[in-house]
């Protein structure tokens, strides 16, 4: 089969532009499964998260006060680097909230300034407004404490 100039051109052409198509689909590919793994990789789960917080209060409330602090201290940390904003201020202000009740203002004091110091309580929304909130009743309580 005899191709003249132009038909030869045009089939290297065409090849030219498959062969650079392909070269830049496989420099994409691995830029493009790269974000899809770290999703997989994302973090525990909102459930994962409550029950690891839920086991910790369960350890303090039993009377372990040292292991359920460290369990606490652990679950607190993984909320806080996740996304789920709502069960973040909900912990820290149960945790507080459980500290305060046994008189223990000091920690409960170190817990929401922990909490007003995560991206929950940045980046605003309701869950922030709750916090702050809180925050501050705490703070008009705890000087009432010191008061008398």
């Amino acid at each position: 089969m005899y191709l003249s100039f132009r038909s030869r051109r045009t089939a290297a052409a065409w090849l030219a532009g498959r062969l650079a198509i392909a070269l830049a689909a496989a420099a994409l590919l691995p830029a493009t499964t790269l974000p899809a793994e770290a999703q997989t990789r994302r973090g525990p789960s909102e459930r994962e998260l409550t029950a690891k917080i839920m086991d910790a209060f369960n350890i303090l409330r039993a009377g372990n006060a040292d292991s359920g602090r460290s369990r606490l201290k652990n679950a607190l940390r993984e909320v806080r680097q996740s996304d789920h904003h709502h069960l973040t201020v909900a912990a820290y202000l149960n945790a507080a909230s459980l500290y305060e009740r046994r008189r223990d203002t000091a920690t409960a004091s170190e817990l929401l300034a922990e909490a007003a110091e995560t991206r929950a309580a940045r980046e605003g929304g309701n869950d922030a407004a709750t916090l702050w909130f809180e925050y501050a009743r705490f703070l008009e309580r705890s000087n009432q404490y010191a008061a008398g």
